[in-house]
């Protein structure tokens, strides 16, 4: 049963390292997500064909990736997961114009589903403050990007879209404040981008060397 196994997972680790969970973050570790294992199997594979999208840029791999979001919610309509990841996707349909089947109203719609279902969500939070922040609302942006991170203070996209919306906003100082948490946090390919995004703010300030 793997969704049982990560919560165990996840609780020796924290005994291991000696780190004090609080009731509220082990109510977050042992929530199961969703009781249908065919659900939660199809968004681990719906993830995995966002990522290989995000990377290649094929088409195919979104058309995918909704495909299995959607048919996760078929099978277990609680599952808020499923919501928030299909509402990222669509943002990406309706921005690269492929065939669009939506319109942008559904990625809030999408957002506010997962997070009536699952409160705690810190996907549902990043992923509708990212959506804010690109249409120009930056003031909810920041609200629902700083929840997130208190949901899930280990959030690199968290702290990266927090950091860009300030940065559009005009708010260089806390704009390098998230960028550089976000920078501590990543590890992966997200680096690339993530650096540009603080070079832009020190231009911005006259940082010149920086």
């Amino acid at each position: 049963d793997i969704i049982a196994v990560q919560s165990e997972v996840a609780q020796t680790i924290a005994r291991e390292i000696e780190v004090a969970i609080s009731p509220e973050v082990r109510n977050r570790i042992e929530k199961i997500p969703t009781q249908n294992q065919q659900a939660y199997d199809l968004y681990l594979k719906g993830r995995d064909a966002f990522f290989r999208f995000y990377m290649n840029r094929n088409s195919a791999d979104l058309e995918n990736c909704i495909q299995q979001f959607e048919q996760a919610i078929s099978l277990d309509s609680t599952f808020a997961l499923p919501y928030a990841w299909l509402g990222r996707a669509i943002e990406y349909q309706i921005g690269q114009k492929i065939f669009i089947d939506y319109d942008e109203n559904t990625i809030i719609s999408l957002c506010n589903k997962a997070l009536s279902l699952d409160p705690n969500l810190a996907d549902g939070y990043w992923i509708r403050g990212r959506y804010y922040r690109n249409i120009g609302e930056f003031q909810k942006a920041i609200i629902d990007l700083t929840k997130a991170i208190d949901m899930n203070p280990n959030n690199v996209l968290a702290y990266r879209y927090l950091g860009s919306t300030y940065f559009f906003n005009r708010d260089y100082i806390n704009a390098v404040v998230n960028l550089k948490k976000a920078e501590k946090l990543e590890r992966g390919n997200e680096l690339t981008q993530l650096y540009s995004d603080i070079g832009q703010v020190y231009v911005s300030i006259g940082e010149f060397q920086k």
